[in-house]
């Protein structure tokens, strides 16, 4: 059976995502760049100046491709976005901090709320349909296993639909807490008015 063009979208995405390296040889002249590079230097751009600043012509021209050639390691903006996306999702590290279940709590949110000020273009990222990739995925599975593991010794009980409640809760409170200290610094920027002063 024949995959519909979405279908396929999707097929090379997940390749990507959990085989970078096997999933990038294509026909075509011999390979100069990898996807982990792309990936990186689009990174770069959206954290320079934004996810518009991230086509397919300018993460060409910063690898050293000509923009055709950059198809034969990524095939659109949707998916190279996918893969950038579970590439920040990498940068976290261990729950080493966490004594006890509110500690786990606050370390969760911590690391979606720098991870979207370290990266503040996640916040252009429509995100109803992610595709878990192996950086996402591993997070997630750290996030509940500690949360599980906390929540047990504080002698609380969650099943798994609650326990990923409880990381999305957590998640879209720190996104919000980001997205305003984000605005807050692009307020000071125009103004020169740090809250009190404003209030004030």
């Amino acid at each position: 059976m024949e995959l519909s063009r979405n279908e396929q979208s999707v097929r090379r995405t997940v390749e990507l995502l959990w085989s970078p390296d096997g999933a990038a040889a294509r026909s075509g002249p011999r390979q100069r760049s990898s996807v982990e590079e792309i990936v990186r230097a689009a990174v770069g751009l959206a954290d320079a100046g934004g996810l518009t600043q991230v086509s397919m012509r300018a993460v060409a021209a910063e690898v050293g491709l000509k923009p055709m050639g950059l198809y034969t390691y990524v095939p659109n903006r949707d998916v190279l976005i996918a893969l950038m996306v579970d590439a920040v999702a990498c940068e976290d590290g261990p729950f080493d901090g966490a004594v006890g279940l509110s500690d786990c709590l606050r370390l969760i949110a911590d690391q979606y709320r720098d991870e979207v000020l370290r990266h503040p273009w996640l916040l252009d990222v429509p995100a109803w349909r992610p595709v878990p990739g192996p950086g996402s995925s591993r997070r997630y599975e750290a996030q509940l296993a500690a949360l599980a593991r906390f929540a047990e010794a504080a002698g609380v009980e969650f099943d798994d639909i609650e326990l990923d409640a409880v990381v999305a809760s957590l998640r879209a409170f720190a996104t919000g807490n980001a997205r305003l200290r984000l605005d807050q610094a692009a307020e000071y920027r125009e103004t020169g008015l740090d809250d009190a002063q404003w209030w004030a």
